[in-house]
């Protein structure tokens, strides 16, 4: 699984268009005409009956998402070196993290935090989450931080 490849393959689709270079400020429901109008600065952006909300913790921007419980939670994905075995996988393996077939990756999910940079601690809770999916995983790859070629 490679997310950016999956995205950009379900968003081929006639009905949706790309909007890029514009950020929506707004988001207002208009019960009359039973849709959402989406706008920035320079006016609407979109309208649809129908609006999916993608953006985690920045979902409550608007003043129509305001009141929903969210926060933010800090994930991480860490790449692992892909072994002979890893490489063969036609499905994600999940646990308490997870290992995806390309470039074999585990997740690790922290309390609410602002914070983003990488950590050789949160690497390493990381793999040890992701350990018990894979019981035959390389030692080598169960290692973290750098390494040389």
């Amino acid at each position: 699984m490679h997310p950016p490849a999956l995205v950009r393959q379900l968003a081929d689709h006639p009905n949706i268009v790309i909007k890029t270079g514009r950020t929506a400020l707004t988001l207002d429901y208009d019960p009359a005409q039973r849709s959402w109008t989406a706008g920035d600065e320079q006016g609407p952006l979109a309208v649809a009956s129908v609006v999916v909300l993608a953006g985690a913790a920045e979902t409550a921007q608007f003043d129509s998402t305001r009141h929903l419980p969210l926060k933010k939670i800090r994930g991480q994905i860490t790449s692992i070196p892909a072994s002979e075995e890893s490489s063969r996988l036609r499905t994600v393996l999940c646990g308490e993290g997870y290992i995806s077939p390309r470039a074999a990756a585990a997740i690790a999910w922290a309390p609410p935090s602002s914070s983003t940079p990488t950590t050789l601690a949160s690497t390493t809770a990381s793999m040890r989450k992701t350990w018990p999916c894979w019981p035959n995983w390389p030692v080598a790859a169960r290692q973290p931080g750098p390494r040389r070629a």
